[in-house]
């Protein structure tokens, strides 16, 4: 199956984040991340986030996990957030990796924020599919959990959310926030020049 073509399938995609489309600033982009994890980005990895790089969807979509995620509390549901980026913006790949190697190692590259400060990301050796978590307690978890084999089967698996497989509201621990950009960007920072 088109992965590409099923996306838009899910739900209506729109763009959230303005960011460059143009092929070549992405291309270079993409080298840079490769530099930087010294490994290639699958090439699948790289058209779904081309195309699709800084856009959500309309309506609440999630992944359904099938182990338990502690942040998640109760839930099995994994809320779907805003596909990252390959241009200049607080979502950018790059930036996040390095902002954040102490979480992806240089091993994980992040696709898709779920949370806020939590990330689907791909193992880059094994290509499986990772919820990565800044929120765990470091004596008793790692803070990354695999949730699919691959980035086809995590996508495949992608659902609307209804009333009937929804959050349930009193064991969900996540709460969905907006951050504005300099706020952001000051966390940003703060991390960067604290690390």
């Amino acid at each position: 199956m088109d992965i590409i073509k099923y996306i838009k399938e899910i739900s209506i995609v729109k763009k959230i984040i303005i960011c460059s489309s143009n092929q070549s600033v992405c291309q270079k982009e993409i080298l840079k991340i490769e530099q930087y994890l010294s490994h290639k980005v699958p090439y699948e990895t790289t058209a779904v986030l081309k195309k699709y790089q800084g856009c959500s969807f309309e309506d609440n979509v999630s992944f359904k996990v099938t182990n338990r995620i502690p942040i998640l509390g109760d839930s099995k549901l994994l809320d779907f957030g805003i596909f990252l980026t390959l241009s200049e913006s607080h979502y950018q790949i790059r930036e996040i990796l390095i902002n954040n190697e102490d979480l992806f190692q240089k091993r994980f590259i992040p696709i898709i924020e779920a949370t806020p400060g939590d990330y689907i990301a791909q193992d880059i050796i094994t290509m499986e599919i990772y919820f990565i978590s800044h929120d765990f307690d470091s004596q008793k978890e790692s803070g990354k959990y695999k949730i699919a084999k691959s980035l086809t089967d995590f996508l495949l698996n992608l659902s609307i959310s209804s009333d009937n497989n929804s959050h349930n509201i009193k064991s969900s621990n996540i709460i969905n926030v907006s951050y504005s950009n300099d706020l952001l960007e000051m966390m940003a920072n703060y991390k960067k020049n604290n690390s």
